[in-house]
């Protein structure tokens, strides 16, 4: 028997379709329903349905169709298809098809009327869907139409194809399509067709293969390095914790110290070493930080109420008193603090530490103020946020107010941050020379452009990269700036243009411009070091010129 559904199921199987009896003297009923139609309703008539059917005698009740049993073994495998495939099917919201299929089934091997069936359903589809009919039938209706392609691999199923489990190893739906069979209402795959699907599969095994192979050996690669790296660091870090801090004096200097300092400092010991390098010939403690800090504190409350000029300068002679704050005038002082507000608010602006509401917005708030009050002739100016900040990053507050005393004492740093006409000219005077001897090439062509050192060693010098580069970047800058001292921030300047000089010789005076202002912020630290060792300055060479132009200045004076 064949049941013809395309909106329900369709059962049919090649090799039952073998075993079933003939009806004698009858040939095999054949029922033609499609639900998608309405059936045909004569004028004045009842609905009918399109059934070819032959029967033995009009009369009988039942037409002479002997039931159909199925042999118990492929009756079993049929069931547990559909079980298989109803597991299948209620993830796609298809139950009712598998649901209608059992029910022929069943329909079949208790020997109810097929015909008598047939009308039901017919009648069922001239009335429309019942009222009893669930919302999840419908929805799963629709969701079939969506799914003819699994739909149909299902039917197939149900009609007699084996049932395949899936396992850890089975193909993923897409690629194993290429196995399946195609349903029974589409053209039976080639050989050369087969063959072809077979060599496509194999070759995207061999692909993924080959992919994860790499993506696997590309992992052990870098595990391998990371753990090559933390070893590296870690033996240092044990190399300055247990060599050279507790022995400053004999072995800061001793060539595997350099080589290592060369490298960069291990994070937990950087605050350390910088105090140790950059020294306290100032001979700050930790207790005139307090005083500096609690005087601004108290400017601040008070509205820096102090005396005019005169008298402070009068009464700081006589009284011999060391507090600075008398040294300038109040407005002076004021202006200071205000500056300090807007510039701890930019200081690192990504990093969101310093800013209002950050963890270290008030440390860096009271080194700066409290500088502000220990050296008033110098006051507060813009850049020196940068500076305190860095050291507020390695090490207590109190000791970046030591190490930013020192450091802005250096003559560099003393020329620019007091703003010395003189000196600044001198010190960018050199930076030019040595720009000359070592990239002659890029010098020509800041010429041509109109481009002077002062564009862009202003923001380079005034914070020592710190602004300009990226911190980690910067922080290597510093490690061995302390080391060498100002000869260093030289070669750092003219290891940067080296390092993009390719691309600077195509630019024109604007986009040097942009350039200095904004520098990459991809920069590699490893190559910026490469670029400034491939720079040939030599220290006698540094102060030789060092030397002329401070002798050429004097002489204009």
């Amino acid at each position: 028997m064949e049941i013809e559904n395309d909106e329900t199921c369709a059962v049919n199987s090649g090799s039952q379709s073998d075993a079933e009896p003939n009806v004698p003297g009858d040939e095999e009923p054949t029922v033609d329903i499609s639900n998608d139609e309405t059936p045909n309703v004569p004028a004045g008539g009842e609905p009918s349905m399109h059934v070819d059917v032959e029967q033995s005698k009009p009369d009988d009740p039942k037409p002479n169709v002997q039931p159909h049993v199925q042999p118990p073994e492929p009756r079993n495998q049929l069931l547990q298809a559909a079980e298989s495939v109803a597991e299948e099917a209620s993830e796609l919201m298809l139950t009712d098809v598998v649901f209608t299929s059992r029910k022929s089934m069943d329909v079949q091997s208790n020997g109810a009327d097929p015909l008598q069936q047939s009308n039901s359903q017919d009648s069922d589809a001239t009335r429309g869907p019942s009222p009893n009919k669930s919302l999840s039938t419908q929805n799963s209706t629709d969701s079939g139409k969506k799914t003819a392609g699994t739909l149909s691999n299902l039917l197939g199923r149900l009609r007699g194809a084996p049932v395949a489990t899936k396992s850890a190893g089975s193909p993923s739906s897409t690629t194993g399509l290429i196995f399946e069979n195609r349903p029974s209402n589409l053209p039976a795959k080639s050989e050369a067709e087969e063959k072809k699907h077979r060599r496509q599969y194999e070759a995207m095994l061999a692909a993924a293969g080959q992919k994860k192979k790499k993506e696997e050996g590309q992992m052990v690669r870098e595990a391998n390095d990371r753990i090559k790296r933390e070893e590296e660091e870690s033996s240092r870090l044990s190399y300055w914790l247990k060599d050279v801090l507790p022995h400053w004096e004999t072995m800061h200097g001793v060539r595997k110290t350099k080589d290592l300092w060369w490298c960069g400092l291990p994070t937990r010991v950087r605050g350390q070493v910088w105090k140790r390098a950059l020294g306290n010939d100032l001979q700050i403690t930790h207790d005139l930080f307090e005083i500096s800090r609690a005087r601004a504190t108290e400017m601040i409350k008070l509205g820096v109420k102090t005396k005019s000029d005169d008298k402070e300068t009068s009464s700081s002679t006589n009284s011999g008193e060391s507090g600075s704050a008398y040294l300038v005038s109040a407005k002076s002082r004021e202006a200071s603090v205000q500056l300090i507000h807007l510039d701890v608010r930019r200081t690192f602006p990504l990093l969101g530490i310093f800013q209002e509401g950050g963890p270290l917005h008030k440390d860096l708030h009271d080194v700066l103020c409290a500088y502000s009050c220990y050296r008033p002739d110098m006051g507060y100016v813009q850049g020196m946020s940068f500076l305190a900040a860095v050291f507020i990053l390695n090490m207590e507050p109190s000791d970046a107010f030591v190490c930013l005393a020192n450091l802005l004492c250096k003559p560099i740093h003393m020329a620019l941050f007091r703003m010395d006409a003189t000196q600044i000219s001198l010190y960018f005077n050199t930076f030019a020379i040595l720009l000359d001897e070592t990239l002659p090439k890029l010098a020509s062509h800041f010429k041509t452009q109109g481009v002077e050192p002062a564009t862009f060693l202003v923001e380079w010098f005034f914070t020592s990269f710190s602004k300009s580069l990226p911190l980690d970047v910067a922080s290597r800058v510093w490690d061995v700036y302390f080391r060498d001292g100002d000869e260093f921030l030289y070669k750092t300047g003219l290891g940067i243009l080296h390092l993009y000089q390719p691309r600077m010789l195509e630019m024109e005076f604007s986009d040097l411009a942009q350039f200095f202002t904004h520098l990459p912020d991809d920069i590699n630290v490893d190559e910026l070091f490469q670029s400034i060792a491939a720079i040939n300055l030599p220290s006698k060479r540094y102060q030789q010129v060092l030397v002329q132009q401070k002798d050429k200045a004097t002489a204009s004076c």
